[in-house]
């Protein structure tokens, strides 16, 4: 898999970014695998998959998959990107909803 391409605003390094993910608790560990799994391959902060091949490179279930892109969207974590020809979906990752998590967990490392 390609390195990390993402990468927040005011992080150090992309090890934190996902250990930021890692450790929020809004999302389920399967969700978080979907979230890593979709800034792993973004590009420029967008990220163009079919959902059957996010659940062979994350190793989560379609319905799980579909759950997790449903919450993030929900949340303002993700946009999707209506394409006409429907080959794949196309999912734009929103920075300030990226750096939420980042400035969560460092509150929470902070606090400890």
């Amino acid at each position: 898999m390609k390195a990390l391409s993402y990468i927040a605003r005011g992080m150090d390094n992309k090890e934190q970014l996902i250990e930021a993910i890692d450790n929020y608790d809004l999302y389920t560990p399967h969700e978080r695998t979907v979230l890593k799994t979709l800034l792993l391959i973004s590009i420029d902060d967008v990220a163009i998959i079919s959902i059957l091949r996010l659940s062979k490179v994350s190793k989560v279930s379609r319905p799980v998959v579909y759950k997790a892109l449903a919450a993030f969207i929900k949340h303002g974590l993700i946009e999707e990107i209506k394409d006409i020809r429907k080959v794949s979906n196309t999912f734009k990752i929103k920075r300030n909803k990226l750096q939420e998590i980042v400035d969560h967990y460092t509150a929470q490392k902070i606090n400890l």
